[in-house]
């Protein structure tokens, strides 16, 4: 049984506290990565952040997210609100796409793990 109360977990005489960072990898990502791209013009540094670091920033999350015992909605949530901001800022609406690229890397960090961790806590009772 777990008992949550101000960002910490009590379960089975275990006080875990949850750092929040890893819901926050893909905001730090976004930011460095325009950051640069516009301050040095670096136009292939932007294409290269939308084709493999967004995505491997949301694997990371989702990895992070599932070890610390974070729900899985709010950071992807947050993560995916912060791109479509992006979107309107930075793209047009054709990019719109890369929303279901970068769910489906968040989702392939989270289960993946969770499973592991599943079956980990499983063979050690």
């Amino acid at each position: 049984m777990a008992i949550f109360t101000n960002c910490l977990l009590l379960k089975e005489g275990l006080i875990i506290k949850k750092n929040r960072f890893g819901t926050f990898i893909p905001l730090i990502t976004f930011f460095i990565i325009f950051t640069i791209s516009n301050i040095f013009n670096l136009k292939g540094l932007f294409i290269v952040g939308i084709v493999v670091l967004f995505p491997l920033s949301f694997m990371i999350e989702g990895i992070i997210c599932a070890r610390k015992n974070i729900g899985w909605i709010a950071p992807l949530a947050l993560s995916l609100i912060t791109f479509l901001v992006i979107i309107f800022v930075y793209l047009n609406d054709s990019a719109n796409i890369y929303l279901i690229y970068y769910s489906i890397a968040y989702i392939l960090g989270y289960i993946p793990t969770k499973l592991v961790l599943k079956l980990k806590y499983s063979k050690t009772k």
